[in-house]
């Protein structure tokens, strides 16, 4: 499956085939731990040239993709899919944070923040990629931004949040 993106600052090419192989020509190699059937190769064209990143990814579902988040001012990219995840900045070539949750979910911008949902826990991160925090949550969840934090509520793990530093 190939999908296309267009930004402002960038196109981003996301091709997942059922591979386990990882490209030999890749700038970047994210990869879940333990065995993996996905393979998505994401291509990154900005000003500064091309960008290829290999995820080896897995999914107990036939139907999930790999999930990404652009941020067109700080050049990072945001990805996941399966039980990895990975924050990389890509004008200046390197990989911010990598996470091996439970579970991915998804990205979603939240206020001034890039909010990462997952199935046992989730993890706030500024647009530039420093990680502001993360919370223990348990299926299934909601949350709301309140004052100064992104508060979780669950019938498991009950109240959790994390904190937004605004520094």
């Amino acid at each position: 499956m190939k999908t296309e993106f267009t930004f402002k600052s960038a196109s981003i090419t996301v091709n997942t085939t059922n591979s386990s192989t990882a490209e030999k020509n890749s700038d970047f190699l994210i990869s879940e731990q333990g065995a993996v059937t996905n393979k998505s190769v994401v291509i990154i064209k900005t000003k500064r040239g091309e960008s290829t990143i290999t995820v080896l990814w897995s999914h107990f579902s036939e139907d999930a993709s790999l999930c990404i988040h652009w941020s067109e001012i700080n050049q990072t990219l945001f990805i996941g899919g399966g039980c990895v995840s990975a924050v990389i900045n890509i004008e200046k070539q390197e990989i911010i944070d990598i996470n091996y949750p439970e579970l991915f979910w998804a990205w979603e911008f939240v206020g001034d923040y890039i909010l990462e949902l997952g199935e046992l826990d989730c993890r706030l991160y500024s647009e530039s990629g420093k990680l502001i925090g993360e919370a223990p949550v348990d299926p299934p969840y909601e949350y709301e931004l309140k004052n100064n934090s992104i508060e979780f509520t669950s019938i498991v793990m009950g109240k959790t949040k994390i904190e937004l530093n605004y520094s």
